[in-house]
């Protein structure tokens, strides 16, 4: 966690405002020593979402990424609430704030999980502008055995970017048996600057979900009018 902001520090230096730095180097430091940090200390009276809905709820930061993309200043959140009396997380959320001058504008927010431990035993946070050809896309990922990710595109307007599921696709289907499942394990994506590519593992009823027994599948995806559709099959 501490990581992923030094780095982030370390990459943007040379192009942001000194006010922004100061306020990266006071969350790393809060983060790496202390165990909680709401997004109030940092944020003031900005608005995220408070999903329990329940009196007095605070809203707790995980992972929080400085950005500069198009010589706009975006920082890349992840925040979570906790069960009432309890360590555990009720709701994990994305958000993307927008600066400008002292202010932050809220253009993403939007709800990841609703797990039930404590979100640093379990799930990695981070955030990254990937580009893909002529596109550049932000990228959510989440790790608890397994990746899984969330796309968007912030210019011209943000968006979610879906991608298709491989799940009863026409192109799919031709490269499996009778017997043979999808998505019993956790797929293995490859974010490459020509598209992602995602290795699906084939499984039968009776394999255990740690053990596909007929090998995988290569599921390319390109952006297509701002969303990930598959273009290519290739079963090892």
């Amino acid at each position: 966690m501490g990581f992923h902001l030094l780095y982030g520090l370390n990459s943007m230096i040379m192009n942001t405002t000194i006010k922004f730095i100061f306020l990266f180097i006071f969350l790393f430091f809060n983060l790496v020593f202390a165990s909680e940090i709401l997004v109030s200390t940092i944020f003031g009276n900005i608005k995220l979402t408070e999903r329990y809905n329940e009196p007095n709820t605070e809203l707790y930061i995980e992972i929080m990424e400085p950005l500069i993309y198009k010589r706009k200043e975006y920082i890349a959140l992840t925040y979570y609430e906790p069960y009432p009396n309890s360590i555990g997380l009720r709701y994990v959320s994305n958000a993307v704030l927008e600066r400008n001058g002292d202010n932050y504008k809220v253009i993403i927010d939007q709800l990841v999980n609703d797990g039930a431990s404590k979100i640093s035993d379990r799930y990695k946070h981070k955030a990254f502008i990937y580009e893909m050809g002529n596109s550049d896309l932000l990228v959510f990922s989440s790790y608890f055995r397994g990746y899984k990710y969330a796309f968007y595109i912030l210019k011209p307007f943000p968006i979610e970017v879906k991608i298709q599921p491989y799940q009863n696709n026409k192109l799919v289907l031709p490269f499996l048996k009778n017997d043979e499942l999808l998505g019993m394990s956790s797929d293995l994506y490859n974010l490459n600057k020509d598209g992602i590519l995602v290795n699906v593992n084939i499984s039968t009823e009776l394999d255990p979900t740690c053990c596909p027994s007929r090998g995988n599948l290569d599921v390319a995806y390109r952006l297509i009018n701002n969303k990930l559709e598959i273009v290519k099959v290739n079963r090892n």
